[in-house]
């Protein structure tokens, strides 16, 4: 499978993208986690959590554009915020 980008779909240009977060914040603990199941099953727990009160965001200009995103998920084409949010829950489960 051939990408856009010219990258091989063998999640190469994820690994990569990973790897340059990684260096940029070499003055952080970063823990890298790879990613399974597709965005709409990752996104359960989290939006479970959101609908019965049990997660809270600070109040910024930034909420109405989020609250769009994760409100219009799976059916807009933008949704990194969707995969933020969820990979903000996993982390803030203890292991």
């Amino acid at each position: 499978m051939e990408r856009r980008d010219g990258a091989a779909g063998s999640g190469q240009a994820g690994k990569s993208k990973a790897q340059h977060l990684v260096r940029a914040l070499s003055a952080f603990t970063v823990r890298l986690a790879a990613e399974s199941g597709d965005k709409l099953t990752r996104f359960g727990p989290s939006s479970s959590q959101c609908r019965v009160g049990n997660v809270k965001f600070l109040r910024g200009p930034w909420n109405e554009d989020l609250f769009r995103v994760l409100e219009g998920f799976p059916d807009l084409a933008h949704d990194d915020e969707v995969d933020a949010c969820s990979g903000a829950l996993e982390c803030s489960i203890p292991t």
